[in-house]
């Protein structure tokens, strides 16, 4: 079902314009006061108040039904410092696996922080890096599942994690139905980019995919999140 653009309820609007509208100086000033992303408190206290591509935007996608029920549990989300063993090696990995592209690419990549969307300020991703002479997006993955492994066994066709699958002629691709290609597409729209480096690494291997912008998935998702966040998140945040 395509669903009609929403806007703000009236009685937020003064709520909206002073907590979640951004300018171009307040968005560069939020990008670079976040660079350091999850070392900082500028970069939660912003994603708190709007839809970010790495979670929520899936969770709204795949979401039928109880949206009140899934409202209030991304306000009461709050991160408690605590990370996974998985979430340390990411982290600890990403700058491993950046290198890494950089030198097979020899692509130059730009970090940066949380990047809203200027025209709908509700939505904001983090990329894990621009490509500014390419304009296109950078994403990656280190699964602490392939710390010591293959990301893919080519020879055998067999993917060792789940978002990635080979075809017949052996090519691999990213499912359309996992929550990376979400992450991906939406950040995408944000970031107003038509490419997306997708690059999933391990000390054995790693994969790049170019992800290209889907219009039809964009077209169907964007106007659900705008829905969502002006009918059920804005009014629980003020």
């Amino acid at each position: 079902m395509r669903l009609r653009k929403y806007t703000c309820p009236p009685e937020l609007q003064s709520k909206y314009e002073e907590k979640i509208v951004a300018d171009r100086s307040e968005c560069l000033s939020i990008s670079v006061l976040s660079e350091s992303q999850s070392d900082c408190f500028e970069w939660f206290e912003e994603r708190a108040k709007r839809v970010t591509c790495s979670s929520k935007a899936h969770r709204i996608k795949t979401r039928r039904d109880a949206f009140e029920s899934l409202a209030s549990q991304f306000k009461k989300n709050k991160f408690d410092g605590k990370m996974t063993e998985a979430m340390k090696y990411g982290l600890e990995t990403e700058s491993n696996a950046r290198k890494s592209f950089e030198e097979q690419s020899g692509l130059k990549v730009t970090s940066v922080g949380l990047i809203i969307n200027m025209t709908q300020p509700f939505m904001a991703t983090s990329p894990d890096g621009i490509i500014l002479s390419e304009s296109s997006l950078l994403e990656i993955k280190c699964p602490f599942s392939c710390k010591n492994q293959q990301i893919v066994n080519r020879d055998d066709k067999v993917s060792n994690v789940p978002y990635l699958k080979i075809d017949e002629n052996n090519d691999i691709y990213l499912k359309k139905s996992d929550k990376y290609y979400t992450q991906i597409q939406v950040s995408m729209y944000i970031l107003n980019v038509n490419k997306c480096h997708f690059f999933v690494y391990s000390s054995r291997d790693n994969v790049e995919l170019i992800v290209e912008r889907d219009e039809h998935f964009l077209e169907e998702l964007i106007p659900k999140i705008e829905w969502f966040y002006f009918q059920h998140y804005l009014p629980l945040l003020f």
